[in-house]
């Protein structure tokens, strides 16, 4: 009897005890989850290096071989040696979470995983408990003193120990049976239960068909679906028990750690494991969360194999469309170079097979992995056709040309040569595709060369004669300010070429006459990344007083040798009586000096031309400005002063302050300076065709937002809603507030009979209300979405937060997807709109309060996870 209930007693022990223990059952390979923010259609928004595939990533025969490979390996891991082998039991998984006990740092970019020692990341393997206990303790903002654990599985000199210790510890993961289970890969709900244990996060509600609210994990999976942190699959699963890959857990820390800001991946220029190429969907969540393992060089193997016949002295051709890195030694040596896809190279050594010591045609030595080569044989290998885009340029000295080349394929192996390298060459190639190419153009001195463009095979394809005439006397000028207050100082500044010795400022039109003359200058230059000559310039300034108001033409001359120049480059200044950046008036506006350095923070400066990193075939230098055109010609290799230069001679003097202020003046709008720059900096980013009435929603809400009728049940006023979007509809709310209760919505079309109107206007809000009724319930419209009749004085003195601020916040895809950094130049925009608010605009300056939601705009659904208050 006392037997029977001691086993009874052990029984209802054991029972407990598994209640309050986590669950780890492998489960089988299901559909690929989505770790990004799920859209009302059910699929995931793409993430910023490209969509995320639905199916599984690897194919099944592809699963099987890593699966067979990750077993018969007995390689170092990333995080330590491979994990050993676990039995199947099942156990139970505790409650999902209380307040952190484990802190991680958030911000910040260092690294937090590793890859192995043979240079991969395996990032469609599945992540085992002790490396995401690893990744955990990398992250501890403070690690527990004297931890210590003791699983019969892990012992102290295991390569996790101190993590599972800490974690353990930390009671952030548990074991079972007095084991750890180390090697056991990891469920999807198991990892969030981790993953919430070290965040304090608030209760949410999960949606999920297989995630009942009795689900062991339900307050977990709950709170980080309500971060964004995690979503499910496409069909509406979540798959708590299916495994997670290693890239996922990338991707999901790094929205968990918020990373996703201008800083995300900044060294992905380069690829760093070898099965991660660029086209990987987590190629740049892999580069922000991972580094490669620092080991020694292998032992030399003796006398190895040369693949493919290939022998010292062999001519090889890379075989990669993501091109091939060459490396100081093989394995983890350091990154010399990156030669494109085409590339000949000559091989010096084959004692490290399969890596190959080369030696590249302008002469680099390193290693190459002789996967990524065939011995080439010459012939017709190399033979395709192409073509560019113009058989003549003209160009001034010291300025570079966009010329654009296609080939038939792989455009990355065409060459270029010059007749007179001096004159002129071309410096590198931007390349979009597979093939197309632009061929950036330096023009050295005056004279005449001719670009010649042939294929891998040396057959001429096209030539291009160039012809570089005199440089230019003056190469930028613009006022310090380009709004000014009467009887304020403020500078000219003309910037030239390192051989001028003064410059002369002449006002050419404007109440006030005469000339500033200044020999003064300040020297400066930039070092150029692809072997073009080093710019040097110099910066003249003449500080000047206007005392009349009005527009003023000045026109820049410099000289040389005491003789100025015929050639001029011409600014504008307007000067005024009183300067405010928050009234609206109907007076001319342009683009203020404020605004300006708004766009530059923004924008950031690139020195010398490249390829948009977000939006691809879009070549950009200096503050975000487009080199369009194919045989565009610019200043390439940018002083940051030329590039703030180059900055206000296209957005304030060029089309994009005209833009909008044509639409200011062809619907003679109310409009304050800060309203003007915060426009002028949304059409520079998204482009000036959206600033016109029916171009954009956001345009017609501007038009919508009018002097407030004199509106009541017995007079109303007649409208209809002709904004809105499924992103943006107009919500009917019980009560003049966006957290109100909504009642529905307004679609697109509707007629609306306004009863009454409430204006908000405090240094918090700026939010316009009609009460109106629709579909029987009567509730409050934000004036935005609503076109009333009769001809009205639009205004936006009276300006609607509530239907405008959300409609711009909505201009944040780049490449398909969200993208965080255009949500914040979104909110800085709004602030500087509804607030006049210019300090929180600057990321440096203003630090957190750059992302920080201020003034409680409403977030679009689709990128609500980055709303901070």
């Amino acid at each position: 009897m006392r037997i029977r209930w001691m086993k009874l007693l052990t029984a209802l022990f054991m029972a407990v005890l598994m209640a309050v223990l986590p669950i780890y059952a492998v489960a089988e390979e299901g559909a690929e989850p989505i770790t990004g923010q799920q859209q009302e259609n059910g699929e995931a928004q793409p993430d910023q290096s490209g969509e995320e595939p639905e199916e599984p990533i690897m194919k099944e025969e592809d699963k099987e071989e890593e699966d067979k490979e990750e077993e018969n390996e007995e390689e170092e891991d990333a995080d330590g040696p491979a994990p050993e082998e676990s039995d199947d039991e099942e156990y139970i998984a505790p409650q999902a979470p209380r307040a952190a006990l484990a802190k991680l740092r958030t911000g910040g970019h260092e690294p937090y995983m590793n890859g192995f020692s043979d240079g991969r990341f395996k990032p469609n393997a599945t992540i085992t408990r002790a490396e995401v206990a690893q990744v955990m303790y990398n992250l501890l903002e403070t690690k527990p003193e004297g931890a210590s654990a003791s699983f019969s599985d892990v012992s102290s000199r295991y390569w996790a120990y101190p993590a599972i210790a800490a974690m353990s510890t930390l009671n952030v993961m548990t074991g079972t049976d007095g084991r750890f289970r180390p090697g056991e890969p990891i469920t999807r709900a198991e990892f969030v239960v981790v993953l919430s244990r070290c965040f304090d996060l608030e209760k949410g509600s999960a949606s999920f068909p297989d995630v009942p609210d009795t689900h062991w994990a339900y307050e977990a999976i709950a709170a980080v679906q309500q971060k964004g942190w995690i979503a499910g699959y496409s069909n509406g699963n979540f798959g708590p028990d299916d495994n997670l890959q290693r890239c996922q857990v990338a991707r999901i820390m790094n929205s968990a750690l918020e990373r996703r800001d201008d800083s995300f991946a900044a060294n992905s220029d380069k690829q760093k494991f070898t099965d991660v190429p660029k086209s990987h969907w987590a190629f740049k969540e892999i580069a922000e969360a991972a580094e490669p393992v620092e080991q020694p060089d292998p032992p030399t193997p003796p006398d190895p194999p040369a693949p493919g016949g290939i022998q010292v002295g062999s001519i090889v051709q890379v075989n990669s469309d993501n091109g091939l890195n060459v490396r100081k030694a093989p394995v983890d040596g350091a990154i010399i170079t990156a030669v494109p896809n085409g590339t000949l190279l000559t091989v010096t050594d084959i004692s490290k097979s399969p890596w190959l010591g080369i030696r590249t045609q302008s002469g680099v030595t390193g290693f190459v992995l002789g996967d990524y080569v065939k011995l080439y044989t010459g012939g017709n290998s190399g033979t395709q056709s192409g073509s560019l885009s113009a058989s003549s340029l003209s160009m001034r000295q010291y300025m570079s040309a966009r010329l654009d080349a296609t080939a038939g394929s792989n455009v990355k192996a065409m060459k270029w040569t010059s007749s007179n390298d001096s004159v002129a060459r071309v410096g590198y190639t931007i390349n979009y595709s597979g093939t197309k190419q632009s061929a950036i153009v330096y023009a050295g001195s005056p004279g005449t060369a001719v670009l010649t463009y042939s294929d891998g095979a040396g057959n001429k394809k096209g030539t291009c004669t160039v012809t570089v005439t005199a440089a230019e006397p003056i190469r930028f000028a613009y006022p310090s300010e380009s709004i000014v207050q009467k009887g304020r100082s403020f500078d000219l500044i003309a910037i030239t070429d390192s051989g001028r010795d003064g410059v002369r400022f002449d006002i050419a039109g404007g109440p006030e006459s005469g000339s500033y003359t200044t020999t003064s200058y300040t020297s400066e230059s930039n070092a150029s990344e692809h072997g073009l000559p080093t710019n040097s310039t110099k910066v003249f300034k003449k500080n000047v007083t206007f005392n009349n108001a009005g527009t003023y033409t000045i026109r820049a001359y410099s000289s040389k040798g005491g003789s100025y120049s015929s050639e001029y480059a011409e600014f504008t200044v307007q000067v005024k009586n009183s300067v405010s950046y928050t009234e609206a008036t109907s007076e001319t506006r342009r683009l203020s000096s404020l605004g300006m350095r708004e766009i530059k923070n923004f924008e950031g400066v690139v020195h010398e031309v490249e390829d948009d990193r977000l939006v691809a075939g879009n070549p950009t230098v200096g503050c975000g400005y487009v080199v369009a055109h194919a045989n565009d010609t610019f200043y390439n290799n940018l002083t940051d002063t030329e590039a703030y230069a180059l900055l206000v001679e296209k957005a304030d003097e060029g089309v994009y302050a005209r833009a909008v202020e044509n639409f200011r003046k062809k619907h003679n709008i109310k409009m304050s300076q800060a309203q003007f720059d915060a426009l002028v900096s949304w059409v520079y980013n998204v482009g000036t065709g959206y600033i016109g009435q029916d171009e954009s929603d956001a345009a017609n809400m501007i038009l919508n937002m009018v002097t407030p009728p004199n509106a009541s049940a017995s007079n109303p006023v007649s409208g209809v809603v002709n904004t809105g979007s499924s992103d943006n509809p107009a919500v009917l709310y019980a009560f003049t507030t966006s957290t109100s209760r909504k009642l529905g919505t307004v679609p697109r079309g509707a007629s609306l009979k306004i009863v009454d109107v409430r204006v908000v206007r405090t240094d918090m809000k700026q939010e316009v209300w009609y009460k109106t009724s629709y579909n029987g319930k009567t509730g409050w419209v934000g004036s935005g979405y609503v076109k009333l009749s009769g001809s009205r004085q639009v205004d936006l003195t009276y300006a609607d937060s509530t239907s405008l601020a959300t409609e711009l916040l909505l201009w944040h895809i780049a490449g398909g997807a969200v993208t965080p950094g255009l949500v914040y130049r979104r909110l800085a925009e709004c602030k500087m709109f509804f607030f006049g608010n210019y300090n929180e605009g600057n990321s440096a300056a203003a630090g957190a309060a750059y992302k920080t939601n201020t003034y409680g705009f409403v977030y679009p659904e689709r990128c609500a996870y980055l709303d901070r208050r």
